[in-house]
C-alpha cells in the first residue's frame, strides 16, 4: 500500500461548515446544496470579526501541516504516491477525452454489424442466456457465413469509417479537441514515464543544438580555410604573373636592344659597303681617266692617213683603226649612262660660272 502525506487541513470556511452543519439539516435542507447555500448566508453574517476566529485556527494547522509536508517530501514514500498521483490524473483527462462530447463515434466493424442483426435470434436460440454464450454463436455464425454476405458487412462498415474519417479530422480542428489533448499532455508530464519522456526530448533538443553549433563552427572553419588558401592562391597568382610580366619586360628590353644592335650593325655594314663602292667607283675612274690619257697619247703618237686603203707608218690600215674608235666611244656612253643609274647626280642651283667651269672641266671626247 502507497504511504499518504498528511491530511491538509481545513479552512476557516469549512471549520464553520462542520460546527453548524447539524443545526442546517434540522432547520430543513435535506440536499447538500441547500445545505452549502444556508451555510455561506451564515458565513457571511458572521462578518470579518466572528470569521476571525475560525480563519486564525485554520492558520495555525496550515503552518504545521507545511512542516509535516516538508518533511513527508523528503522520504521515497513521496515518489510512489506521486507518482500514484499522477497515474490518475492522468486517466482522468484520458476518460475525459475519450467521453468527450463533440468526439465523433468510432463505426463498428463488419462483424459487430452482423452480431446487432443475428443477436436476438441467437439470443432465443442459446440455452444460456449469458453474454459469453451468446457470443460463441454469433462467432460460429460468422464463420459460417458466405464470402458474398460477408462483403456487404464489410461494405457497409468501409462506408461508416469513411465517414468517421472525415468526422475526425474536422473534430481535430475544434477547441475541445484541443484542450483534452492539453489537458492529457500535462498529465502524462507529472507521471515518471512522462518526466522520463520530456528529459529524453530536451537531451534530445540540446544535442540537436549542440550538433547544430558544432556543425555551424566546422563550417565557418572550412570556409575560413577555404578563404584562406583562395587568398593564398591569388597572391601565388598574382607574384607569378607579376614574375611573369618581369620576364617579359627583360626580354622585350633584350629584343629591343638586339634589334638595336642589329639596325646599328646593318647601317655600318651600309656605310662600309657604301665607302667600298664610293672607294672602287674612285679607283675605277682614276683607272679609266689614266687608260682614257695613255689611249689619247698613242692616237695622237699615230699618224693619220687621209685614205683608208693604205697602211699608216705604224703598219696598221685607217680603216681598223676608225673602228676600234668607234667601239672604244660606244662603250664610254654606255659606261656613263651606268654610271648616271649608279650615281644620280645631285640637284644644286650651281650660278652660271661653276656651271661652265664644270662642263670645262670634263674630258673631251674625239669624234669620227
Amino acid at each position: 500500500m502507497v504511504a499518504s502525506p498528511p491530511k491538509r487541513p481545513q479552512t476557516g470556511f469549512f471549520r464553520f461548515g462542520d460546527s453548524v452543519r447539524a443545526r442546517v439539516v434540522k432547520s430543513g435542507c435535506a440536499t447538500i446544496q441547500a445545505q452549502s447555500k444556508e451555510i455561506s448566508k451564515r458565513w457571511k453574517k458572521l462578518g470579518t470579526s466572528g470569521q476571525a476566529k475560525f480563519n486564525e485556527a485554520a492558520k495555525k494547522d496550515m503552518a504545521a501541516w507545511k512542516v509535516k509536508y516538508a518533511k513527508f517530501k523528503t522520504t521515497a514514500a513521496y515518489k510512489s504516491w506521486s507518482e500514484a498521483q499522477a497515474q490518475k490524473a492522468l486517466k482522468k483527462a484520458q476518460i475525459r477525452a475519450r467521453k468527450a462530447s463533440g468526439k465523433p463515434r468510432r463505426p463498428p466493424s463488419a462483424y459487430f454489424l452482423f452480431a446487432d442483426d443475428v443477436r436476438a435470434a441467437c439470443t432465443r436460440q442459446s440455452s444460456d442466456k449469458s453474454l459469453g454464450a451468446v457470443a460463441k454463436v454469433i462467432g460460429a455464425k460468422w464463420r459460417a457465413l458466405s464470402d458474398s454476405k460477408k462483403k456487404a458487412y464489410q461494405a457497409k462498415a468501409a462506408v461508416g469509417q469513411a465517414k468517421y474519417k472525415t468526422q475526425w479530422k474536422a473534430y481535430q480542428k475544434t477547441a475541445e479537441y484541443a484542450n483534452t489533448q492539453k489537458a492529457v499532455a500535462s498529465a502524462k508530464a507529472r507521471t515518471v514515464q512522462g518526466k522520463e519522456a520530456i528529459a529524453k526530448k530536451r537531451a534530445a533538443a540540446k544535442a540537436l543544438v549542440i550538433k547544430k553549433r558544432d556543425a555551424a563552427k566546422k563550417k565557418a572553419e572550412k570556409a575560413k580555410a577555404k578563404a584562406k588558401t583562395a587568398r593564398a592562391r591569388a597572391a601565388a597568382k598574382k607574384k607569378a604573373a607579376k614574375k611573369k610580366a618581369a620576364v617579359a619586360k627583360r626580354k622585350a628590353a633584350a629584343a629591343k636592344k638586339k634589334a638595336a644592335a642589329k639596325k646599328k650593325a646593318a647601317s655600318k655594314k651600309k656605310k662600309a659597303s657604301r665607302r667600298r663602292s664610293s672607294k672602287s667607283k674612285s679607283k675605277r675612274r682614276s683607272s679609266k681617266s689614266k687608260r682614257s690619257s695613255k689611249s689619247k697619247k698613242r692616237r695622237s703618237s699615230k699618224k693619220r692617213c687621209p685614205k683608208g686603203s693604205h697602211k699608216s707608218a705604224s703598219g696598221r690600215s685607217c680603216m681598223k683603226n676608225k673602228s676600234r674608235k668607234r667601239r672604244s666611244d660606244k662603250g664610254k656612253k654606255t659606261q656613263k649612262i651606268l654610271q648616271k643609274k649608279e650615281n644620280p647626280p645631285k640637284k644644286e642651283n650651281l650660278p652660271e660660272k661653276d656651271v661652265l667651269k664644270a662642263h670645262a672641266n670634263l674630258p673631251l671626247v674625239k669624234v669620227a
